[in-house]
């Protein structure tokens, strides 16, 4: 159940969801992803079986597919997102508070950094064992989908 003021369409999408289903991919509210990039990701995570939550504050990712199985939003209560139980892993730009609620949460982290403290996060993230960093240089697909699968794959990343 998620707590304070929620859109009850995101609340519906997130309460039909199994545990440990969706991953949740959001890049704080300076800086978007790449569209590319967020459209590949969301490509590999459904081939590995998840349902996908992009919070695009860019709005310039449209809705890819089965609306069951992507739901794409400018925004997102993010506290509340992470603390539902349907949340398999967080990609992530590494922001201080984005690092914090995952980690409070038990949200396990695949980083990507786009400037400033987030490459140190991302690192400290991967060292004390509950995130992955990924390429900044250019994601390769394949890279991105070894990494989400060897974090869903890896209790010790919970």
């Amino acid at each position: 159940q998620l707590v304070g003021t929620v859109e009850p369409a995101l609340e519906d999408w997130l309460g039909r969801a199994e545990p440990r289903s969706v991953l949740y991919v959001a890049s704080g509210s300076l800086v978007s992803m790449p569209a590319r990039e967020l459209r590949a990701m969301t490509r590999d995570a459904l081939r590995a079986g998840l349902r996908v939550l992009v919070a695009d504050g860019s709005g310039t990712l449209a809705s890819p597919g089965d609306a069951r199985r992507v739901l794409v939003r400018r925004w997102v209560p993010q506290t509340n997102v992470l603390a539902h139980p349907c949340i398999a892993a967080f990609v992530t730009h590494a922001g201080a508070t984005s690092i914090q609620e995952a980690l409070w949460n038990g949200v396990p982290v695949l980083c990507r950094p786009l400037m400033s403290d987030q490459h140190f996060n991302a690192w400290v993230a991967e060292q004390l064992g509950f995130g992955l960093c990924l390429d900044v240089s250019g994601m390769p697909r394949e890279r991105f989908a070894l990494r989400l699968r060897r974090l869903l794959d890896t209790p010790s990343y919970r």
